[in-house]
């Protein structure tokens, strides 16, 4: 949910704001290596999740070819809008145009601001067709704060199960319960599963997939990914 806006000027900015928006880049980033992931605070200061995008496009060999401002209709086709209008929208997206300088492949980004509660999904069936339109894909969830674990988000586990080829995910993903008992799914274990941060409920604890850890000969996670940065006991 964090906000699409359009980024500082630096070309026309004075010096002093232009060194004021790079050190909060920087702050935003900052977490992002450490900690592999954001911090909402700190994305607010650098005006949402375009400079960021911005940078990794740009220091992971890439070229920004082009941005457009979208929405989705009905059938959940992309709309294009003016800047001024993305805030009005009750589906709000940006779509990044990008090619890799070495081999010159031409990527896609969509990056959407919405909930994608049970009742954010209800008020977007648009949103819906339009991710049911690209299946199957790969699914991709890191320190998500368990959401998945909830009820109120039932419907994006629909979603992700129904349509993905893989999911690729912490435990602070899709509980393990709604993929173990698939004879289509086929599970493998990277890193130490270990109960929760002290941040989130113990409830939350999964013995079934510790269980499944103990048994799989699980593999090393040669990088940090999660919120057990400090034990490094990560998954």
């Amino acid at each position: 949910m964090e906000p699409i806006r359009e980024i500082v000027p630096l070309d026309t900015s004075t010096e002093k704001d232009r060194d004021a928006f790079l050190d909060s880049l920087g702050n935003s980033l900052r977490d992002i290596f450490n900690k592999s992931h954001f911090i909402t605070n700190y994305l607010k200061q650098v005006k949402g999740v375009l400079p960021p995008l911005y940078f990794f496009i740009e220091r992971s060999g890439h070229e920004l070819l082009k941005q457009k401002f979208i929405t989705v209709d009905e059938s959940g086709n992309e709309k294009e809008i003016k800047r001024n209008q993305i805030h009005r929208q009750k589906t709000p997206g940006v779509k990044l145009t990008f090619r890799d300088r070495q081999t010159q492949e031409v990527k896609t980004l969509y990056y959407f601001s919405i909930s994608v509660s049970n009742g954010g999904l209800k008020e977007r069936p648009p949103f819906v067709a339009f991710v049911n339109q690209r299946a199957l894909f790969n699914t991709f969830v890191k320190s998500a704060s368990y959401l998945l674990h909830k009820d109120v988000f039932n419907g994006i586990r629909k979603i992700i199960v129904n349509n993905s080829n893989h999911i690729f995910q912490d435990d602070t993903g899709m509980p393990y319960q709604y993929l173990k008992n698939k004879e289509e799914w086929t599970g493998q274990f990277y890193g130490e599963y270990t109960k929760p941060v002290k941040d989130f409920s113990s409830e939350l604890y999964q013995a079934d997939l510790d269980s499944a850890y103990k048994a799989s000969g699980k593999k090393d996670l040669p990088f940090s990914l999660g919120y057990h940065r400090s034990t490094k006991k990560q998954n």
